[in-house]
């Protein structure tokens, strides 16, 4: 027997088994581009809450046409067209699961808030990151306020803090 899956939920778990290889990646600024745009899958993790037309994913709200089908604790992905100022256009979320705090990965991308060096944080908006193991990684330099990262890690309690990991 095999497992079943739509060609959505096919190209998300690729795209998810992709980004959790990331790990925490500092992604440079475009200068110049024809488009804003710089990804397409910018969160994945727990729907922390759903409303008609936004869900909250690691403590970052997207603004979404559809929410049908959608209930809090479920794991969700995230699409969306992310813009160098950090929003997200064109967002939408689909679930792939039920999630398990402290076991499943969670994914996010963004723009990066706030650094704190002394305790190896950084906030991409409302979402708190542990960067501390990343920073054994090979060539690792702490991310600077302003910059696009993505992170792949854990959120060992719901709604707390993402420990970022390495490749």
């Amino acid at each position: 027997k095999g497992i079943e899956m739509s060609k959505t939920s096919t190209g998300t778990w690729l795209c998810v088994s992709s980004l959790l290889a990331v790990g925490l990646v500092s992604v440079a600024r475009a200068e110049t581009s024809a488009s804003d745009a710089l990804a397409d899958v910018v969160a994945i993790g727990p729907l922390e809450f759903v409303d008609t037309n936004s869900v909250t994913v690691l403590g970052r709200s997207y603004h979404v046409q559809d929410t049908s089908g959608l209930e809090s604790g479920q794991k969700v992905a995230v699409h969306g067209d992310l813009q160098n100022d950090g929003s997200v256009s064109n967002a939408w979320a689909e679930s792939i699961g039920a999630y398990v705090p402290g076991s499943d990965h969670v994914y996010e991308t963004g723009v990066v808030t706030s650094v704190n060096e002394t305790f190896g944080r950084l906030s991409i908006g409302e979402s708190n990151v542990d960067y501390t193991a990343a920073m054994s990684e090979d060539g690792a330099t702490v991310p600077g306020k302003g910059e696009i990262v993505a992170v792949a890690g854990i959120q060992p309690e719901a709604g707390g803090i993402v420990l970022g990991t390495t490749t």
